[in-house]
């Protein structure tokens, strides 16, 4: 029988022997969560990302504030990250999820298009939902997407979406902003301000939370009860100029207490939503004026001068009554049609300016100036009538509030008989983008009993917040705005 050599010995060397291994010590002390994250895993550089804090935020339902983009190579990439002081910190790995999940499904997305979109996402693993904003701006490599996305907690959920369209109208603006510095490549001064912005949005959010209004509003606390003293000529011309304006006002005066009844009174016409993003004064605190807010107030300085904050006013959705409650002056901002226009033009003139470097908006375009309407001038008899009933009824048991109630519901049964009667009996019919006929809009007042200017206005405010776009449909462009309003000769 033949035999042969065994198998060579293998000799294992020890050299070496660590390499690319991560060595996990074993214990059973270790606790997985969601967010658990081995302190050994290795990270590439451009997994790093910059931190910077919000300070002096009283009250905050967002923890932290994320800015990520989408990298051709490494995919999404958190790029900047802001923590709210006093709010709990999420985890690194928390944060890269999100930035994941937000990034993800827009590779396919046209970069050359600027809309702004928004999204919600749920994660409920996390306890977190996340309102996430995707836009397109410049990138060292070309137009790439870009994310801002707020981190909030489940609890906090509901005084989100109370402020959600208020934070929409801000950060489209803020972004709109931003972009202009990525386009001049300058991220770390577009960082700068959008971490001064952030802090005042904050800060604002923060106050609506202290010296908002509340859901329901006492009679006590309004020009309606006995207890208090206002002319009535004044408060028939203020709450009319409110419904006129949407439901926006801006209140101002010497004496906080007076504002805040005038304040407390207009928010009876508006809805629990609008009151949520509603603010009253409080001594000594000196507030910005913030565009898109319902009502909101501004004290005078001690020789009763106040700075018309025009160009903030022209940045808002919808245009404002402007009540001065010490002289007894109800003013209003152009109306919707020349408002829309005017909105246009600031914040275009906004992002030339920051193009250039301009150091005054309003500087740019010589002739920029605002006419502001008296209300005095505009004929109505809705509020009228409704101010000689109300003095009618006991102010006990809740009854002036739920007339006032009432009163709101009727007008906006009203507003949508007006809409079904447009889109079905016009001349046009509702899918034309274009103006209703004269004979039309003529006729249409006749059967709807609005011959008086007022009133006529206070109800198509109504329908274009039931029908955003009604407006336009109706009056079509600015010439009606133009033609029909009374002489004005008040130019701040």
């Amino acid at each position: 029988m033949a035999t042969g050599k065994g198998p060579p010995k293998l000799k294992l060397t020890g050299s070496n022997m660590s390499s690319g291994v991560v060595q996990v010590p074993l214990s059973t002390d270790i606790e997985l969560s969601g967010d658990f994250e081995l302190p050994t895993t290795p990270l590439s550089p451009s997994s790093a990302f910059s931190t910077s804090k919000v300070v002096k935020i009283s009250q905050s339902y967002i923890d932290a504030i994320l800015l990520c983009h989408w990298d051709n190579i490494l995919g999404p990439r958190l790029e900047h990250v802001w923590y709210v002081d006093g709010c709990s910190k999420p985890h690194n790995s928390t944060l890269r999820h999100i930035c994941s999940q937000v990034l993800s499904g827009e590779i396919c997305r046209d970069v050359s298009c600027s809309q702004i979109d928004y999204k919600f996402y749920d994660m409920p693993d996390k306890s977190i939902v996340v309102p996430a904003f995707i836009f397109s701006a410049q990138t060292d490599h070309g137009l790439g997407m870009h994310a801002i996305a707020f981190v909030v907690p489940n609890s906090e959920l509901s005084i989100y979406l109370k402020h959600h369209g208020l934070i929409q109208c801000w950060m489209t603006r803020l972004i709109g902003k931003f972009r202009m510095f990525l386009n001049k490549n300058q991220c770390e001064n577009g960082l700068n301000e959008l971490t001064e912005w952030l802090q005042n949005c904050l800060e604002m959010l923060s106050s609506l939370q202290e010296f908002g209004l509340p859901a329901t509003v006492q009679l006590l606390d309004t020009a309606f009860s006995p207890s208090h003293n206002l002319e009535q000529t004044f408060l028939r011309q203020a709450i009319a100029s409110h419904l006129m304006t949407f439901g926006r006002s801006l209140v101002i005066g010497k004496l906080p207490e007076r504002v805040n009844l005038v304040i407390h009174t207009l928010s009876m016409f508006n809805s629990e939503c609008e009151r949520a993003v509603s603010r009253r004064v409080i001594y000594p605190i000196l507030w910005a004026y913030h565009h898109d807010l319902a009502l909101q107030g501004s004290l005078k300085s001690a020789n009763g001068s106040f700075n018309l904050p025009m160009r903030e006013m022209l940045c808002g959705q919808y245009p404002s009554s402007i009540i001065d409650v010490q002289n007894r002056d109800v003013k209003q901002s152009p109306h919707c049609q020349e408002h829309i226009i005017r909105h246009y033009e600031t914040i275009k003139n906004e992002l030339i300016c920051l193009h250039y470097e301009h150091s005054n908006a309003q500087d740019f375009n010589a002739g920029f100036y605002v006419v502001f309407y008296k209300q005095q001038t505009i004929r109505e008899s809705l509020v009228q009538n409704l101010l000689n009933e109300i003095s009618k009824l006991p102010a006990v048991c809740g009854v002036r509030e739920a007339h006032i109630a009432q009163f709101m519901r009727l007008l906006q049964r009203k507003a949508l008989s007006l809409i079904r009667y447009v889109e079905t009996e016009t001349i046009f019919p509702f899918s034309n983008r274009g103006s209703v006929h004269p004979r039309g809009l003529k006729k249409i007042k006749t059967d709807f009993n609005l011959a008086l200017e007022g009133d006529f206005r206070i109800v198509i405010a109504t329908a274009e917040k039931l029908k955003p776009g009604f407006y336009h449909l109706l009056l079509g462009e600015r010439k009606y705005d133009v033609e029909h309003l009374p002489n004005m000769t008040d130019i701040l």
